[in-house]
């Protein structure tokens, strides 16, 4: 598709927020004209220079810049504004938008690729705003600073903003199409990261996104698994209509109802054995949920609870660890009187 068969993009009206809208010339494949600077991607402005000097407080420090190139037309997102402009020297064919500063004021702006310079000249202003390429950095010409900018890329912005519950920079790398369920390091996802640190919004984003709540990283967790151990039941109503899969088993052989009862997640466990879990189900080293409960639990009213909540949901009082001791017994040898009550309540 070539450039002039796709149509004009605008600002909304004061502003796309937070939220860059999605890329323009997506579907586009004229190629750049070779008097072109190679400015595709996203990046990031890291460094400011004013008067002379570094500006280590500069306000444009981190902004981001989305630059699509196809043909000679140019479409840059950045600050709340959309500038989309054919390079043809022309006023017809430049940017024709409202100023970034108040997202109000009309402007006209005549764009060229310049001996692979990106030059614009707004109409009626005498000041030029330049872009090159100087080796792997952005070189931004604006009124009154020069500032360097590095891409970025999408996938690992993603991994960032999911691990830290940076909700608008997540947005922002997800417009800059990064994979969903892109992976780091340690084969966590996005999804994962989020979990891990209960940044329920993040997880809602990154599911209404696409992202796989079973996908499992180097240690054999999941977005869904680690629940169990966060104990977390606003991320559990994310993940669960999202597809969870409640089979899937950690690295010791166990599904999430098993830390979570370890652990005295007691609101946890109370909702997750409504799912349909397993809970007599039994982990590498034969141990169930209740069995977890009485061994590693402390034997406090927090522990009574969560062994109720497992004898009601149907957990078995009868099932014995490997040497065929059962959770009674355990109570019993640990000095769990409170958890010895309730257990023999059961039978």
């Amino acid at each position: 598709m070539r450039a002039d068969e796709i149509p004009v993009a605008y600002t909304p009206t004061g502003g796309y927020g937070d939220r860059m809208p999605p890329p323009v010339l997506t579907q586009c494949t004229e190629p750049v004209p070779r008097t072109a600077p190679r400015m595709q991607g996203l990046w990031r402005v890291v460094e400011v220079e004013s008067g002379g000097a570094v500006q280590p407080q500069h306000p444009a420090l981190g902004q981001l810049q989305r630059i699509e190139q196809c043909g000679d037309r140019v479409v840059i997102t950045s600050g709340g504004i959309v500038h989309d402009m054919r390079c043809d020297g022309t006023e017809e064919h430049g940017v024709r938008d409202v100023a970034a500063i108040d997202k109000t004021t009309p402007i006209v702006v005549v764009a060229s690729y310049e001996d692979k310079v990106h030059v614009l000249r707004p109409v009626g202003v005498p000041i030029e705003v330049t872009r090159r390429i100087d080796g792997d950095e952005l070189v931004w010409h604006y009124a009154g600073f020069v500032a360097r900018l590095r891409r970025v890329q999408a996938d690992e912005e993603l991994l960032t903003a999911a691990a830290t519950g940076d909700l608008a920079r997540a947005r922002e790398a997800l417009t800059a199409l990064a994979d969903v369920n892109a992976r780091d390091h340690r084969g966590r996802t996005p999804l994962l990261l989020a979990a891990t640190a209960d940044h329920v919004e993040m997880a809602q984003l990154l599911v209404d996104a696409g992202a796989d709540p079973n996908a499992m990283d180097d240690r054999h967790d999941t977005p869904w698994l680690v629940t169990g151990v966060t104990g977390s039941v606003a991320m559990l109503e994310v993940l669960l209509p999202a597809g969870a899969d409640l089979t899937i088993r950690n690295r010791y052989g166990g599904v999430s109802i098993i830390p979570a009862s370890e652990r005295g997640h007691i609101d946890y466990v109370r909702r997750v054995v409504q799912t349909g879990i397993d809970v007599n189900h039994r982990n590498d080293i034969v141990w169930t949920a209740l069995l977890e409960a009485v061994i590693l639990g402390d034997g406090s009213e927090t522990y009574a609870e969560i062994i109720r909540i497992l004898l009601a949901a149907g957990a078995d009082p009868s099932i014995g660890d490997r040497e065929g001791v059962t959770a009674l017994e355990h109570a019993e040898q640990l000095g769990h009187h409170r958890l010895v009550e309730v257990l023999k309540g059961s039978a």
